[in-house]
Order: structure tokens, then sequence, then C-alpha cells
């Protein structure tokens, strides 16, 4: 991923950080941009993997049929250098977020999944990483979900 945004791009994502169901006009309009300059750079924003997902969120009246949330902690081989994992989790949709723990170099996986089934499936495809040595698996319930903090516009 392209870690270069300039300032329009970083608005537009602060813009969508904030109201992600803005209609493409009036994310143009707040932006500075037309539609078409818009279009562009939002192309580009999920080429680059700044956008990469787009997410219903409601309510389940059948608690069965909610998403779970799972977490996954494994450990890695420090002789890999664990490129085949870092692809195999580009390929499971639910992948939520992916992150490399500072303290031993564990990498800590959120998925959100609909049945056991599933999860045993993609445990399953990890276990058989070559760079992976030991796996933990848990299950969670959210609590509170919201994005990071961050300054508004013009600060």
């Amino acid at each position: 991923m392209s870690s270069h945004l300039d300032a329009t791009d970083e608005l537009i994502l602060q813009i969508l950080e904030d109201d992600a169901r803005l209609p493409l006009e009036a994310l143009a309009l707040r932006a500075g941009l037309d539609t078409n300059a818009l279009s562009k750079r939002m192309d580009n924003l999920q080429r680059s993997g700044h956008i990469s997902a787009f997410t219903i969120v409601r309510a389940y009246p059948d608690g069965d049929a909610a998403p779970m949330s799972a977490i996954v902690v494994i450990r890695t081989d420090p002789q890999r250098n664990g490129q085949d994992l870092y692809r195999g989790l580009e390929s499971i949709p639910e992948v939520v977020t992916a992150e490399k723990l500072d303290s031993d170099g564990s990498i800590l996986i959120r998925l959100q999944i609909h049945d056991y089934g599933r999860l045993d499936a993609i445990t399953a495809r990890l276990r058989n990483q070559a760079s992976v040595r030991s796996l933990e698996i848990t299950t969670a319930t959210p609590l509170l979900t919201h994005l990071p903090w961050r300054p508004p516009i013009g600060s």
C-alpha cells in the first residue's frame, strides 16, 4: 500500500471517517472537487488500499445470525520472514485487522465470522502456513467500536 497521500486525499478519508454515507456529490463538494476528480481519487485510494471495504452494519433480531468476533494470536517462526502468512491473510475476507505485536512479534488477527465452521476453516488454513509456529483462538463479544481520534479538519 502506498503511504503517500496528499492533503486532498487525507481530507477525503477524514470526511469519509466522519460520514461514510455521504453521496458522491456531497463528498466532492466538501472536498472541493468535481465528481470526476473525486471518482478518480476514490479509485486510487481503493487501489492503494486506503479504502478496502464497504461494510453494512445492522441490528440482528436473531442473535444466531449476527457475526461473531474472533481473535487469533499467531506466534511465528523467527527463522522465516512470514510472507506466506501475510499473503494468506490478504485473501481471507473475514480479516478485519492484522497487527504485529511490539512485545514479541506475534501477529494479532481480528476476524468477523458468521459461524464456528468458518472459523475452523480459517484457522486450519493459517496453521498450514510455513511461518506459523503456534496459534491461539478466542471469540469475543463486541462492547464498543469507534474510530481512533483524529484532529478536526483545518487544525
